[in-house]
């Protein structure tokens, strides 16, 4: 009786610490998983907005003007890239598309003065100048309203002679992906056509 006694009580101590050893084995993967989730990259839409980025540019420029802004990766990085004039310079920047921060900033003078001229005269009273009237906040909202999506760049340029924003804009209402651009007048802010790419 008392090697049957010693018998099941072994059985139970090995029983338990059998029990006991996969508990802890549960335990450590549920704190690996845990640990997995944790370290997992944040997701690409936190951070700030191309317009919040062109606010910050702005802000260091006096009288600026957005030529072309557009998100871009570098170095496993996400950065907006900005090109900006007004009336002397040329502005160059990267802004960190994470928290804001101006990671470049060049600058070059320009070759040509603000004042266009037309056979010798300054062009007064016209309403196609050098500058857009509507910012690039106002643009992006414009061409989201005309075409849901995300935002792929976005470029200040002139056509026909009338500055116009071209906002390029990713489009999944149909399922797939497809690239639209958005013209938008940027003395008026009237949309002048939209073009969806095949």
């Amino acid at each position: 009786m008392k090697i049957f006694t010693a018998v099941m009580a072994g059985a139970v101590l090995i029983g338990g610490i059998s029990v006991g050893a996969e508990a802890l084995k549960n335990e450590d993967t549920k704190e690996n998983l845990k640990q997995v989730q944790v370290a997992t990259p944040s997701d690409e839409k936190t951070g700030i907005t191309l317009a919040e980025a062109s606010d910050i540019v702005l802000a260091k420029v006096e009288n600026g003007v957005i030529k072309e802004a557009e998100k871009d990766r570098e170095n496993g990085r996400l950065v907006y890239e900005i090109d900006v004039k007004n009336d002397e310079y040329e502005f160059e920047f990267k802004v960190d598309a994470t928290n804001g921060e101006i990671i470049k900033e060049e600058r070059e003078e320009r070759s040509r003065n603000k004042a266009a001229t037309t056979g010798g005269k300054k062009n007064n009273g016209n309403t196609d100048t050098d500058e857009a009237v509507i910012s690039i906040g106002e643009a992006i909202g414009i061409a989201k309203k005309e075409v849901p999506g995300k935002l792929e760049d976005i470029e200040l340029e002139r056509e026909n002679g009338k500055l116009v924003y071209e906002v390029e804009i990713e489009n999944f209402q149909n399922g797939d992906d497809e690239d639209v651009t958005v013209y938008i007048d940027a003395i008026t802010g009237k949309v002048l056509y939209v073009e969806w790419d095949d």
